[in-house]
């Protein structure tokens, strides 16, 4: 059963447009505008060891540690969302992302640095939930989960963030738009 309505999800649009006009992260403003209230409470942030495909992004290999922020997501209390994000630490350090990432976030922290992102790409997998993720989701464990890869470019092609975003498929619904060209 869905507590909460099905969160929509445009990609293209929450970062060009969303987060850009209300000065709030692309999840908070997105939900705020479904009249959701969105919440995220960080779990860990600090240097944790980089996941496989994570790391290949990088440049890195494979359980280096590298500066990472960890968050669940909620809309109206209801879990709705795993998010890690993995950053060099290089600008880690320059950007000062330990504490509270204040209006804008973590890309905003960047652009502070002269490497605020301008360029995505995403990748999306389908596939079963872990046991972590089930608990924190509070679902089943052959409940099928999206599986976002985000890397997030500079305006050098630098990868400054990977963020892997996990959400429970019945929960979700992704849109991709853009104009042809």
């Amino acid at each position: 059963m869905n507590d909460i309505p099905r969160i929509n999800r445009n990609a293209v649009e929450r970062q060009k447009r969303i987060a850009r006009e209300t000065g709030r992260g692309a999840f908070d403003a997105e939900l705020t505008q479904m009249g959701l209230t969105p919440r995220s409470e960080p779990f860990h942030v600090g240097p944790a060891p980089i996941p496989a495909p994570a790391a290949e992004i990088l440049g890195v290999e494979t359980d280096t540690e590298v500066f990472a922020r960890r968050r669940h997501m909620f809309a109206n209390d209801v879990p709705v969302q795993l998010a890690s994000s993995y950053v060099p630490n290089d600008l880690a350090e320059r950007a000062d992302l330990t504490g509270d990432t204040g209006a804008g976030g973590l890309y905003s922290r960047l652009a502070d640095i002269g490497h605020g992102p301008e360029r995505f790409r995403e990748r999306v997998t389908v596939r079963p939930a872990n046991e972590d993720e089930v608990a924190f989701l509070r679902g089943e464990l052959d409940q099928p989960v999206y599986e976002v890869i985000r890397t997030a470019f500079d305006g050098e092609g630098r990868p400054v963030e990977v963020n892997i975003l996990i959400m429970p498929v019945h929960q979700w619904s992704l849109t991709y738009e853009w104009d042809a060209e």
